[in-house]
C-alpha cells in the first residue's frame, strides 16, 4: 500500500474533489452515539441506509488529519481489529464524519469496501441538520473544542 500523506503529526489532505473545511466546523458524532443519532434522524424524517462503498469514491470535506491516528487505524484495518464503526456520508458522497477511518482504509486499499451510513441529504443540508444534534461535538484535528 502506498502512503497518502507525508510524514507529519497533522497533515493536509491531498484531494481533488473534496471540500476545504476545518474539522472544527464539522459536527462529529461519537461511535457510541451513532445509533442514537440515526434514531434522531428518523425523527427528522431523514432516510438513511447502511451500506459499503470503496474508500476511493468518497470525498473528504475536512482539510487536515492526524497522520499518527491514521497510521494506527490502518494497522488495525490490516489486522482486522479496527473498532466497528461507520462513516457518515451525504447522498452526494461527501464525508461528514469519519475522515481518519476513511484515510486508514484508503491507505490500506483504496478499493476496499468501507462501512458507511448514507444519509439522504446533500452535504450542506446534512451539516446544518447534524449541527443541531445535541450530542454533536466540534473539535479541531488536535482535539481542542471549537
Amino acid at each position: 500500500a502506498t502512503r497518502l500523506f507525508e510524514e507529519a503529526e497533522v497533515v493536509e489532505i491531498d484531494h481533488e474533489n473534496g471540500l476545504d473545511m476545518d474539522r472544527k466546523d464539522l459536527p462529529q458524532i461519537k461511535i457510541d452515539d451513532l445509533d442514537n443519532f440515526l434514531s434522531w434522524l428518523d425523527g427528522q424524517d431523514v432516510v438513511h441506509i447502511d451500506t459499503n462503498l470503496p474508500s476511493m469514491v468518497l470525498q473528504p470535506t475536512q482539510t487536515k488529519l492526524d497522520q499518527e491516528k491514521v497510521d494506527g487505524m490502518a494497522q488495525q484495518v490490516k489486522g482486522g481489529t479496527l473498532k466497528k464503526g461507520r462513516l457518515l456520508i451525504s447522498n452526494d458522497l461527501y464525508i461528514l464524519d469519519g475522515h481518519h477511518r476513511w484515510a486508514a482504509y484508503k491507505q490500506v486499499d483504496p478499493e476496499q469496501q468501507v462501512p458507511i451510513v448514507m444519509i439522504d441529504l446533500p452535504f450542506d443540508d446534512l451539516v446544518n441538520l447534524a449541527s443541531k444534534y445535541d450530542k454533536a461535538k466540534f473539535k479541531d484535528v488536535e482535539g481542542h473544542t471549537a
